[in-house]
């Protein structure tokens, strides 16, 4: 990397870190600390050590604990409130369907914005589940895990991954080139609603690493039991071509905030 590239970094690091103070309430200096320990840690080739931090959300404390490795979700969801769809919804969710919920994350923040609400978080990479589990406990949500992706049809996939937890997709994904994989299994969006007795989701959140296509182009009339999705669109689709999928169900489709990640919201009633 170049100087110039370095100091950009350390630019934003120190932005981020400011932000993550002053809106959220974070130890001053935690980010900027923990995200170049990553940095170490990977360039050592040694795993970075656990921290946990508490943050305010609505004036909600919210705990989370994590790796470095976990950092760039983090900043996502906590620093660029990428998530928060509170004032373009007419109803406060009851049922959150958090799809691709790594370390639970997005429920913690979404349950700050909704402490009623019940979850269901589906993480298909072993890695992440034990601190799903932790993170969910520790913040006190009514939710339950099931550890299997979600796809067009049920079975058993092949889970690609790297050394980054945030980044694993299944074999239906194009995304990324991982050489290393597991088995997990594969439910569709009506199984995993019938598991939990649920007839419908008020909230869909999808970070799916590039499966969009698939979940929401085939089988997709699940659609109809669901009141809003919020969704991370990845490089191997767009916008147009997943509002396709969606507008035959009623939905429309737009980009919510200005975060770093393509986030966009689908509520019956937008064009």
């Amino acid at each position: 990397m170049t100087l110039r590239s370095l100091l950009a970094t350390l630019a934003r690091v120190m932005r981020d870190d400011s932000r993550l103070a002053v809106e959220k309430g974070a130890p001053r200096g935690w980010y900027l600390r923990n995200y170049y320990a990553g940095r170490w840690a990977a360039r050592r080739g040694t795993v970075p050590a656990l921290t946990e931090v508490t943050l305010s959300v609505r004036g909600r404390p919210v705990r989370v604990t994590l790796s470095a490795a976990h950092l760039k979700g983090f900043v996502g969801v906590f620093a660029d409130d990428e998530y928060d769809c509170s004032n373009r919804l007419g109803w406060r969710p009851q049922r959150i369907l958090d799809l691709g919920a790594n370390i639970g994350m997005a429920s913690a923040y979404l349950h700050a914005l909704w402490p009623d609400a019940e979850f269901l978080c589906v993480e298909p990479d072993p890695r992440n589940l034990r601190l799903l589990t932790e993170n969910l406990s520790k913040n006190g949500l009514n939710a339950r895990i099931a550890d299997c992706a979600v796809g067009p049809g049920s079975g058993i996939a092949r889970l690609r991954f790297g050394a980054d937890p945030t980044c694993s997709v299944v074999d239906f994904s194009p995304l990324y080139s991982h050489t290393e994989s597991v088995s997990v299994r594969v439910e569709t969006f009506r199984n995993l609603l019938d598991s939990v007795a649920w007839g419908s989701v008020d909230l869909a959140k999808m970070d799916i690493e590039g499966a969009e296509d698939s979940l929401l182009g085939q089988n997709n009339e699940w659609l109809e039991r669901v009141g809003a999705v919020v969704l991370e669109i990845h490089p191997n689709t767009t916008a147009h071509r997943l509002r396709t999928f969606l507008q035959p169900f009623g939905f429309g489709l737009e980009r919510l905030g200005t975060g770093r990640e393509p986030v966009y919201l689908a509520t019956r009633g937008l064009p």
